[in-house]
This record gives C-alpha cells, sequence and structure tokens, in this order.
C-alpha cells in the first residue's frame, strides 16, 4: 500500500499532463502550498519532538542527580552499616570477655561458697561440741549449786549446833559456877 500522500502527488503530476499551463500553474501552487502546509507540519513534530526530547533528556538529567544522590546516600549507610558491623563485632567481643568473666566469677564464688560450707561445717561442729561442753559445765555448776546449798545447809545446821552446844557448855559452866558458889 502506497502512502496517501505519495498518491495525491502522483495524481497532481498526472493531471498536469493533461492540463493546460495556467491550470498547472494553479496546481503547482496548490502542491507548493500543501508541501509547505507538509513542511510546517513536519516542523511542528520536529519541534514537538524536540521539546520531548528536552523535556525527556532534563527528566533524564534529573533522575541521574537523584541516583547520584541515592548512590551517595546508599554509600553512606552501607558506612553506617559497615560501622554498626564493626561495633557489633566489638561488642560482641565484649559480651564474650564479660561472660567469660561471669564464668570466672562463677566458679570463684562456687570455690568461696565450697570453702565458707567446710568452715560453716566446722564452725557447727566446734559450737556442738562447745555447746556439748557448756551442757557439761552447766550440769556441773547445778551440781555445785547443789553442794553448795548442801554446804551451807550443813554449815548452818553445824553453826546452829555450835551456838545450841556453846550454849550448853555455857548453861554448863554457867551452872558448874552456881553450884561451885553454892547457890544449888
Amino acid at each position: 500500500m502506497k502512502d496517501k500522500s505519495g498518491n495525491w502527488i502522483n495524481n497532481i503530476i498526472d493531471d498536469l499532463n493533461n492540463r493546460k499551463l495556467l491550470e498547472t500553474e494553479l496546481i503547482l501552487n496548490e502542491v507548493v502550498n500543501k508541501i509547505n502546509d507538509l513542511v510546517l507540519e513536519i516542523n511542528n513534530y520536529v519541534s514537538e519532538i524536540h521539546y520531548g526530547l528536552k523535556l525527556t533528556n532534563e527528566k533524564i538529567n534529573l533522575s541521574i542527580s537523584e541516583l547520584n544522590e541515592l548512590e551517595n546516600k546508599l554509600r553512606e549507610y552501607l558506612l553506617f552499616v559497615d560501622e554498626m558491623k564493626r561495633s557489633m563485632d566489638h561488642t560482641n567481643e565484649e559480651l564474650n570477655n564479660m561472660k567469660n568473666e561471669m564464668i570466672d566469677l562463677k566458679h570463684s564464688l562456687e570455690e568461696s561458697t565450697f570453702k565458707i560450707n567446710n568452715r560453716y561445717n566446722i564452725l557447727e561442729q566446734a559450737l556442738n561440741q562447745n555447746n556439748k561442753k557448756i551442757e557439761g559445765i552447766i550440769s556441773n555448776i547445778k551440781s555445785l549449786s547443789k553442794t553448795h546449798e548442801e554446804v551451807i545447809n550443813s554449815l548452818n545446821s553445824t553453826k546452829r549446833l555450835l551456838y545450841i552446844a556453846i550454849s550448853i557448855s555455857l548453861l554448863n559452866i554457867i551452872l558448874i559456877s552456881v553450884k561451885s558458889f553454892g547457890f544449888f
């Protein structure tokens, strides 16, 4: 299929061959006008294409600028992520050190607890032995206290008996003295 404008031109050329000069000039003027219209239309299309390409170029430049900004932000983010990774590695090392210190502390506490339990058991045994000794001493003190009371009671009884004996002896002396003086 041929282009419509190409058919139109061929038709005009065929018509020109068949017509007279005045008609031919009119037709040629008409052809020139049509060609001028076509050139103007083509120029308009070219201008629109040029404008569209200019807008597209501006958008591409803007997109490139935005991509550059995005690339810079991405680089900053990657630097930040890398720094975070280093920080996390350092934190992980610190946590491992703390874990090891906690394990050492746990072992130390377990050892201290074992020693304290042994000392506690020794002290408890010593206290139990001392409690038994104290109970023996308390028992002896109670026994001594009873003995002391018995001794005091015996001394009091002996004292009374002595007073009675002295009283009887004095009474005997008085009686003997009274008999010797002859009162009886």
